[in-house]
């Protein structure tokens, strides 16, 4: 496992998409925060620092970071089957499993680390709004609801994979699917909670922005999270490459 890491890190020297995608999931809430500077006092006035970084958090770990995730686990994925490097790659004993592990690890340390990104942004964010004294007062709600809305979306997202590994070379299956949970995570918000709570991707706002109670939702993202890990590694060890 640690070679397939330490080839994955190898790979990624020569990605332009990582790097970019970065970027983008940074600049967004640090371009938010900034036009959020030139309304302050109305801000301030119409809500409450908790609520000013749910609206935050909408729009951008709810809607624009699965995005983001699509195109980074679909370039992973996706290059392997357009170069024939997989089939290199597979030809040494290398266990199958391992092997798609890896690059679901990789996009998960990237998701953790544009999540915490995230966390800093908003923080720093809602000390200049709402000011430090109130920042500490709040800060253990702040990371917990940044963090805890990233890990669940992660969690929930694991389906993606198997889409990837079953597009093969193709592309916009798994971007159309990362689109389907952005939008299914929103509109989830207007959902009764009972309809809310039985869908994976609607359940992380159930949780995280709804304070939903009672352990359907996690239970609902953690099948999810399973049955995404297991089909796909089912399905990459029975493929024909």
């Amino acid at each position: 496992m640690l070679n397939i890491l330490a080839n994955e890190r190898m790979k990624l020297k020569r990605n332009k998409l990582l790097p970019a995608c970065s970027l983008i999931a940074l600049l967004i809430p640090v371009l938010m925060v900034l036009a959020d500077l030139r309304e302050q006092e109305s801000i301030t006035e119409m809500m409450s620092g908790i609520e000013w970084l749910r609206r935050l958090i909408i729009p951008i770990q709810i809607i624009v970071y699965p995005v983001l995730s699509g195109f980074v686990l679909t370039f992973l994925v996706q290059k392997e089957y357009v170069e024939h490097t997989m089939i290199n790659t597979l030809t040494a004993p290398i266990n199958r499993v391992k092997f798609l592990l890896g690059k679901y690890l990789v996009w998960t340390m990237w998701f953790l680390l544009i999540s915490i990104g995230f966390t800093i942004v908003a923080c720093g964010g809602y000390a200049i709004l709402f000011g430090t004294s109130e920042l500490n007062s709040s800060l253990g709600e702040i990371i917990e609801l940044c963090l805890k809305t990233g890990l669940l979306s992660l969690l929930s997202m694991s389906p993606m994979l198997i889409v990837c590994v079953l597009q093969r070379s193709t592309f916009y299956p798994s971007l159309l699917f990362s689109c389907g949970v952005s939008g299914v995570g929103f509109i989830g918000l207007y959902w009764s909670e009972n309809i809310r709570n039985l869908i994976p991707w609607s359940a992380v706002t159930s949780v995280t922005l709804l304070d939903a109670h009672g352990l359907l939702p996690y239970i609902t993202i953690f099948v999810c999270y399973v049955v995404g890990l297991l089909g796909s590694s089912y399905c990459f060890s029975r493929q024909n490459l």
